[in-house]
């Protein structure tokens, strides 16, 4: 299977930029992803969590120090010496290349600060202590990258990056039927338990029985203005199928406008006052009860006669007939058959 490893290259870039050009060309004739800084994107991120991130995702670690000791980070030392101790203490395998006479780089592209010179010869010190390459050429960098990183690829096998039409190996398969078979097993439970819950639906509360419904009933008049009072009412379940499935046979209809329907067609006479003082039959104004809607709309989910769904076109939430909703619909709207059915035409 082919691998491609990832090799993260860490230097100061204004002053080697020319030495970059050639290592980057030096791993992709070798097969390998380069990761540089001049290759991030652009990302809110912040830079040393970024650099870290694509350091862990690197099999190699590549130091180049020409005589620039770089930029510094809030800690004091330059980001170049910050990403090769961040390899070392992640086990990264590394190989450094330090140029061999760096005294003969011109001052544009030396260390003029006596501090930072410092800083710059005890990173050297540091590396060293490691496999280290000296280099004097941009092209020579090149060569000597090639043949190092051969080398340690050999050494250090990586785990790369693979095609995803490579990355599956007979064992991912076997695995992979396994779990095919494990979710079959569990659908068929599944099945199992929805058809146990589907026959014991008798044990909800349907047909004729009744439900209790709380409400709310305001009066208005003029010297004492607006007054609440508790009702309740109690309807079959079969009639609150009948005024719900009316409204959603043929377009599915949210909760609010479902209750809106409830309110308006509670008959005379059925309302039941809780509060004595319950000015008369007919309120100016009734509500159901938010608790009282959700219990109706419940049940008629778990007698399977309604659903909840997501409407393509608002996003909110909505409700329709289920198959089983649309059959009882039916029976009980249609005109029957008065001819006896055990009689044939």
């Amino acid at each position: 299977m082919e691998r491609r490893p990832q090799v993260f290259i860490s230097s100061t870039y204004r002053d080697l930029v020319e030495e970059r050009r050639e290592i980057m060309q030096a791993l992709l004739e070798l097969d390998c992803m380069p990761a540089g800084m001049e290759l991030f994107p652009a990302t809110n991120v912040d830079a040393w969590t970024l650099i870290k991130r694509v350091i862990d995702d690197c099999d190699y670690y590549l130091l180049v120090l020409g005589n620039r000791y770089g930029s510094l980070s809030d800690e004091g030392i330059s980001y170049t010496e910050k990403e090769y101790d961040y390899a070392l203490a992640t086990g990264k395998p590394i190989v450094s290349f330090l140029h061999e006479n760096p005294t003969s780089l011109p001052v544009s592209r030396s260390e003029v600060d006596m501090a930072l010179a410092d800083k710059l010869e005890h990173l050297k010190a540091k590396v060293q202590k490691k496999l280290v390459k000296f280099w004097r050429t941009p092209e020579q960098l090149g060569s000597v990258v090639s043949r190092s990183l051969v080398r340690l690829m050999k050494d250090y096998p990586a785990e790369g990056w693979v095609r995803g039409r490579h990355a599956a190996t007979q064992a991912m398969l076997q695995e992979l039927s396994n779990l095919r078979v494990q979710v079959a097993e569990m659908e068929l439970e599944k099945a199992k338990i929805l058809s146990s819950i589907k026959t014991s639906t008798y044990r909800f509360a349907s047909g004729s029985e009744r439900a209790n419904i709380s409400c709310s009933a305001v009066f208005s008049d003029d010297i004492f203005g607006a007054a609440t009072y508790g009702a309740t009412w109690e309807p079959t379940w079969d009639q609150l199928f009948g005024i719900l499935s009316n409204a959603i046979y043929e377009e599915s209809s949210s909760q609010d406008f479902l209750q809106e329907l409830l309110e308006e067609v509670i008959p005379d006479g059925e309302l039941k006052p809780i509060d004595t003082a319950f000015p008369r039959p007919i309120p100016d104004r009734l509500s159901v009860s938010s608790e009282s809607m959700r219990l109706i709309l419940i049940q008629f989910s778990a007698l399977e006669y309604m659903k909840r769904f997501t409407h393509p076109e608002t996003g909110n939430w909505c409700w329709k007939l289920t198959p089983e909703g649309e059959r009882r619909y039916l029976a009980t709207h249609a005109v029957a058959s008065d001819k006896d059915a055990s009689v044939e035409d």
